[in-house]
């Protein structure tokens, strides 16, 4: 069965929510993505020929090659649920459908981009605290301020019982007050932005400022179980490229496109220089392996943001 785990999603896709300098845009965005899909569109026609289905829209969709595609109310009930499209042309979306036997499906059957599979645990104005929705995760929360125009505010939290009350925030007040910073427009004009996830990571781009091409600002959250169990990480990266070749699908990406990630981790180890351990033999003194502290979820709440240099869209 073909795997559906990972979706990606970016401004340009047909009825994809719009970023700009307005409070509340970056949840619609979120939203869609990770929560709810969009697009939705119903299905004229749904035709199995050769394990391969063929949905046709006459009012086009918003499906790319590569991209997750939710299907409902079809029958036979193989072919609902979430699948992988591998070819569209304006009004047909084309998916694997081995094991169907050839056919027309019945009922009323409709086609979204399918979510990355995240929920809303608390909302407030302009407030979103999303988790994932794997009951394997750890059930951290990652809280979205969007109130202000340009930017949005992130955090994370162990424990949340309603959108402003939390237990165990990371990053803490002292590390970095209200929480991290996530550029979302610098005019009121339509931003780029792109999202890949799952659901137990997401990756978000945004490029807040149209005058600078090669800069585009990533945010990265994460919820893994044990040694990696909460990360955030925000970055400013794809350096010295035009993103918007950048897609997803695309099968050749630039040759210049140059990605810089940084992933927090759990535990941090100071490792010990090949200078100290000569001198520790110079002396006398037996090399002793530097021993990694045990792992503590208090290890795991700094965040971290990094500037990269960009240049100016030359005319």
């Amino acid at each position: 069965m073909t795997d559906t785990t990972v979706k990606h999603f970016d401004s340009t896709m047909t009825g994809a929510p719009t970023l700009a300098n307005v409070a509340g845009n970056l949840l619609a965005v979120l939203d869609a993505c990770l929560v709810d899909g969009f697009g939705l569109k119903t299905v004229d026609s749904l035709v199995v020929a050769g394990g391969v289905a063929t949905a046709t829209i006459a009012t086009g969709h918003s499906a790319r090659v590569n991209s997750v595609v939710l299907i409902a109310g079809a029958t036979p009930s193989g072919l609902n649920g979430e699948k992988r499209v591998i070819s569209t042309t304006t009004n047909t979306v084309v998916f694997d459908a081995t094991g169907i036997t050839d056919q027309t499906a019945t009922g009323t059957i409709t086609l979204k981009l399918a979510p990355a599979g995240w929920v809303k645990a608390f909302t407030g104005t302009n407030k979103t605290a999303y988790k994932s929705g794997n009951v394997a995760a750890t059930g951290l929360h990652i809280r979205i301020d969007d109130a202000g125009t340009t930017s949005a505010r992130a955090f994370g939290a162990e424990g949340m019982t309603d959108v402003d009350t939390y237990t165990a925030k990371f990053p803490t007040e002292a590390q970095m007050a209200g929480g991290a910073y996530i550029p979302k427009a610098n005019s009121a004009a339509t931003k780029k932005w792109w999202i890949i996830a799952n659901d137990r990571f997401a990756y978000l781009a945004i490029a807040p400022n149209s005058s600078l091409v090669d800069a585009v600002f990533v945010v990265v959250w994460a919820t893994w179980p044990r040694r990696r169990a909460r990360t955030i990480s925000s970055s400013p990266c794809l350096q010295g490229c035009d993103v918007s070749a950048a897609t997803p699908e695309s099968s050749t990406p630039p040759s210049h496109l140059t990605i810089r990630r940084r992933l927090m981790c759990a535990t941090s180890r100071a490792p010990t220089s090949a200078r100290a351990g000569r001198r520790r033999l110079a002396s006398g003194t037996p090399s002793r392996r530097r021993r990694r502290a045990p792992f503590t979820k208090r290890r795991a709440t700094t965040l971290r943001t990094f500037r990269t240099r960009t240049r100016p869209t030359t005319a």
